[in-house]
């Protein structure tokens, strides 16, 4: 049972709903997180789960449209960086491995490539050797959930690209 002080302080801050409300207007939230949020914040768990069936009637609580939007502004993340990202936030398997098999080799390998252009731009790796710059561009990539099929295809890119002198550009 919650005690007096953790309620009080909950209803100090106002209903569930319109701490909810609040927090959904700063960014989009899963219904796993806003659970989290509103249970932290003192709420009890019928409470909770009230607000979580409002907000999801309303349409304003989406875990599908939140995976969307989490995979638009982590566009640096390969597949399995993705998945990963997604299961830290709460977003159930199946939604997540649906988003993540859109994702074709072409697209992941452009993610890649834009995500080390970004990185490490032929100013910084063309003053290393070969073998220190590529442990560490496979390093980077392979932490941000690149599989090592796309990073080896990046490393021979980008080292072809400075073979030829040619500029590795940001796009």
């Amino acid at each position: 049972m919650k005690s007096q002080t953790s309620n009080k302080g909950a209803a100090a801050a106002g209903s569930s709903m319109d701490v909810a409300l609040r927090v959904l207007g700063v960014r989009d939230h899963s219904c796993f997180e806003m659970e989290q949020k509103l249970l932290s914040r003192g709420f009890d768990e019928a409470e909770v789960q009230e607000t979580l069936g409002r907000l999801q009637g309303y349409g304003y609580l989406d875990d599908e449209r939140f995976a969307v939007l989490l995979a638009r502004s982590n566009r640096g993340l390969g597949r399995r960086g993705l998945a990963r990202k997604m299961a830290q936030k709460g977003v159930t398997s199946q939604i997540s491995e649906a988003l993540v098999e859109q994702i074709d080799e072409d697209e992941e390998l452009a993610r890649a490539l834009a995500a080390a252009r970004k990185h490490s731009p032929i100013s910084k790796i063309s003053s290393l050797d070969r073998e220190t710059w590529q442990r560490r561009l496979s390093s980077f990539l392979a932490r941000r959930g690149f599989s090592t099929g796309v990073v080896l295809t990046v490393c021979r890119q980008i080292e072809d690209e400075l073979a030829h002198g040619a500029e590795v550009s940001l796009e």
